[in-house]
């Protein structure tokens, strides 16, 4: 966790490895850039997609569609 709290990714050595990421990380590697990770990204606007973390690549992969407008998702 980061000092406020939220849930970060990293390698197991980290801080040593500096290496880190918010989105969950899948062992899948990037078809565009071969980036050996790929992550999880959850938002209201796109969905659930398998996204590349590397800025530069901006590979992205829709997984499940966002909910429809007016209903309420119960966690």
């Amino acid at each position: 966790k980061s000092r406020y709290g939220k849930l970060f990714y990293s390698c197991s050595t980290y801080p040593d490895c500096n290496y880190a990421t918010w989105n969950p990380p899948v062992a899948e590697t990037c078809p565009k850039c071969q980036w050996p990770v790929l992550t999880i990204k959850t938002t209201k606007r796109w969905g659930v997609e398998k996204v590349c973390p590397q800025k530069e690549c901006g590979w992205k992969e829709q997984i499940e569609p966002p909910a429809p407008k007016g209903s309420k998702v119960e966690e």
